[in-house]
């Protein structure tokens, strides 16, 4: 797979739009300056776990399921389900673990 943005973990075509959102977010004129600092740390932190775990989290959905156009969609579901539960995402013991899980759970859905 092509690497994005000097990172040879990440895929091509899929990281883009993650990447546009994480490049954009912030930054709407009327956002309080309070809740787009909230927001950058949150994109910040979440990115920081898409270059650490996606890679690893891919090749675990691969194993499991043996279809990797698969492995990607249930992990790039997974970074967008942690996103749009970011609140109680973060609060858990070791965020990782969880993704892992829900990584796990999707591609058990899937067989």
């Amino acid at each position: 797979m092509a690497a994005a943005g000097g990172n040879p973990s990440a895929p091509s075509g899929v990281f883009r739009g993650m990447e546009a959102h994480l490049g954009h977010a912030g930054v709407l004129a009327e956002r309080d300056l309070s809740s787009s600092r909230k927001q950058t740390e949150r994109d910040r932190e979440l990115a920081a776990l898409f270059y650490e775990h996606y890679d690893p989290m891919r090749r675990l959905a691969y194993v499991m399921i043996g279809d990797g156009d698969a492995a990607e969609e249930i992990v790039m579901e997974a970074f967008a389900k942690a996103l749009s539960r970011w609140k109680s995402f973060r609060r858990v013991d070791w965020p990782p673990a969880y993704l892992r899980q829900m990584v796990v759970n999707a591609c058990r859905s899937r067989m």
